[in-house]
């Protein structure tokens, strides 16, 4: 990031670091924008913290290299940054882990903490589109100064900083998609603060467990039949069901029952499962399980106790003839 200067933009944005008057080697990726407020014009300037002007801001101490990248917003115009990454791995990853240092560099005096939130997509688009953003407030930060009296800070310094880690599980990021994560700025009342971005590190993965299944609710009891449901979730990989009922306890004649679905596919979070179980006799007694495997390894179920209705007693009615 550049150590001075104040660089002229053209509208809100947003503006990418791989494009003219940007060209920082390390910064591929990494975009900023104006996201409301009055003015029509993004700013982007290096400080130190003593100015109030609002923008995106390359802060550090004057004509240092040492940079951080940070955000001070005004009812002029306020902002977001972040970074795009693209999956070029062949698999659905669905872990990300993202380290950083928040350094602030100003103290507006509004006496209440600043709030930076933190949103995240996933897909397919076009430059650099924000809308449709989710928000993560695992990932949100706020300024570690905030009382009465605006002051310039030094953000290198450790009691002006803080770590935030954030891990996010359950995600669905496919080959060749895009991520955007970003940290939004909205104008808090008051002056507001400055504080930014640096040692910023970012991990994504596949991870995978064994199925989890939720408990058997049976249904629709009749005397040669009924209906199971569960929910299963397949822990980040497609995931096989089969359900298995016996009169035994310790199903060592087991009969199988296709499950409804037969597969939970890769990146789905939690899904509904059926069995219908037929031809059964009435008046019995039915141990049901269901079985879930996925290339981290089996889950059973627990297993319930059915009991299939009796059939109705029969009467049967004889006309006999009387004689006189």
């Amino acid at each position: 990031l550049p150590s001075v200067g104040t660089f002229p933009l053209q509208g809100r944005g947003p503006h990418h670091f791989q494009s003219s008057p940007f060209l920082p080697p390390r910064l591929a990726g990494w975009f900023f924008m104006q996201q409301a407020g009055t003015g029509s014009q993004a700013n982007f300037y290096a400080g130190s913290g003593t100015s109030t002007s609002h923008g995106t801001i390359s802060t550090g101490q004057t004509n240092h290299t040492d940079r951080s990248l940070g955000s001070l917003s005004t009812s002029t115009a306020s902002y977001a940054i972040g970074i795009v990454f693209i999956n070029k791995t062949d698999q659905n990853l669905n872990t990300i882990d993202i380290t950083a240092t928040i350094e602030q560099w100003r103290k507006g005096g509004s006496g209440q903490k600043n709030n930076w939130v933190f949103k995240l997509k996933t897909g397919i688009w076009q430059g650099i589109d924000t809308t449709g953003c989710s928000p993560f407030p695992a990932g949100n930060f706020s300024s570690v100064h905030f009382t009465a009296g605006s002051a310039s800070l030094n953000g290198n310094l450790l009691e002006n900083q803080q770590r935030i880690s954030i891990h996010l599980e359950g995600l669905t990021w496919k080959p060749n998609e895009q991520l955007m994560i970003c940290w939004f700025d909205p104008d808090d009342p008051g002056n507001d603060d400055l504080c930014s971005l640096d040692d910023f590190s970012f991990k994504a993965e596949r991870q995978i467990s064994r199925p989890w299944i939720d408990s058997l609710r049976p249904d629709s009891i009749q005397s040669g039949s009924f209906l199971i449901r569960s929910r299963i979730n397949p822990n980040g990989s497609k995931t096989q069901l089969q359900w298995e009922y016996d009169t035994l306890p310790t199903f060592t004649t087991k009969v199988p029952v296709v499950a409804s679905p037969v597969f939970i596919p890769e990146g789905t979070d939690i899904a509904p499962v059926s069995g219908q179980f037929h031809s059964l006799s009435p008046g019995k007694k039915y141990f049901i399980r269901l079985l879930a495997h996925n290339e981290a390894g089996p889950t059973t179920s627990e297993t319930i106790i059915v009991h299939t209705s009796s059939l109705p007693a029969e009467i049967n009615i004889v006309n006999h003839s009387i004689v006189n």
